[in-house]
């Protein structure tokens, strides 16, 4: 396997339902299926789905009617925003409850003694929430809420991850994350981070991601990333996928990964990681068997394999084809081991 495939293996949170691509939950499910099982399945994480639309996506589900390959779909449920001085716990708790209903009648990792699960029906599971955080005030109301909510004796253990925005000098809020993972031990507490939107003024500037790039790897806090990474390399691109749709600047999925992974293994700064994500040049990143390289910086595929588990995990996408197809134009040698 080259290591570019290594560095991005399980990296795709399939997000069909969410825009710019809007589709309804039978297509996004009926192509989630079909990802699961083509050439470049070892990309694809999570199908990301709204907390109210659990219900919908198993009926969805149950008409497709897929072949139980003895894989269960992994599901990450959106959770209702709510800010840290506890308002909107009332629709919080409904919807941890509706998660927790949903795994216990699906998740074959549930025991046979308290499961509903169907055995003739492919398995379906939460196994991660995303929340997004106030950004005054303390995390401790949420996580503790969404924790407490969990914590049954037969639950498997749910990564949560705490959306901050970048736009705002996220340091406070990733500290109390970091310092709250390492008090409670709580190892499936990550953080979040938007990088794009259908409008190009809301797309956060590379000196903000890099600063929130720099902040979690300071702080050893695991994250994700959603919106506006479609495509392998930063540059100009429609907003939507209407054909009158406006461009903008976007930011590359490879740019992050690189610029994330590189920050740790070189100690690289703020500007360093700022001018990774600005990178347009394709020919500037080089993928071999044995590493990922960007100029001069270079990274081993052992420390990548290592390093991906500490750094960045995975990020959302409404489109799965745009990401692997583009990247397999882009670079077709180190795609041949796919």
């Amino acid at each position: 396997m080259n290591a570019l495939n290594l560095l991005l293996e399980r990296t795709i949170d399939y997000a069909g339902l969410f825009p710019p691509a809007g589709l309804s939950i039978a297509e996004t499910v009926f192509r989630f299926d079909q990802y699961r099982n083509s050439s470049y399945r070892s990309r694809l994480g999570r199908l990301v789905v709204n907390w109210k639309q659990l219900d919908s996506i198993e009926e969805a589900v149950r008409r497709l009617n897929p072949a139980d390959d003895g894989n269960c779909w992994k599901i990450s449920a959106l959770l209702p925003c709510v800010s840290t001085d506890g308002k909107d716990v009332i629709e919080l708790q409904a919807a941890l409850q509706s998660v927790a209903d949903f795994n216990l009648r699906f998740a074959p990792s549930v025991p046979s003694d308290t499961s509903q699960a169907d055995p003739h029906f492919v398995g379906l599971m939460v196994d991660s929430l995303e929340v997004k955080i106030s950004h005054e005030g303390q995390i401790e109301p949420t996580t503790s809420e969404i924790r407490a909510a969990m914590d049954h004796p037969n639950d498997f253990p749910v990564d949560l991850f705490l959306e901050i925005d970048c736009h705002a000098d996220p340091t406070a809020l990733i500290k109390q994350t970091s310092l709250r993972r390492q008090e409670t031990s709580d190892s499936h507490l990550y953080a979040k981070i938007r990088t794009g939107s259908v409008v190009a003024q809301e797309i956060p500037e590379s000196r903000e991601v890099a600063r929130f790039i720099e902040c979690c790897t300071t702080h050893q806090l695991p994250f994700k990333a959603t919106a506006g990474l479609h495509h392998p390399l930063r540059g100009e691109y429609r907003m939507t996928y209407q054909p009158d749709s406006t461009r903008g600047m976007m930011h590359g999925y490879v740019n992050m990964f690189v610029a994330t992974l590189m920050s740790v293994e070189h100690q690289l700064n703020q500007s360093q990681i700022e001018a990774i994500l600005n990178e347009t040049d394709s020919t500037h990143f080089q993928f071999d068997y044995n590493s990922v390289a960007w100029q001069s910086f270079r990274i081993t595929r052992q420390r990548i394999e290592e390093l991906r588990q500490q750094t960045l995990l995975s990020f959302g996408s409404c489109s799965f084809d745009e990401p692997t197809q583009e990247l397999a134009a882009i670079y077709p040698t180190a795609e041949l081991s796919v």
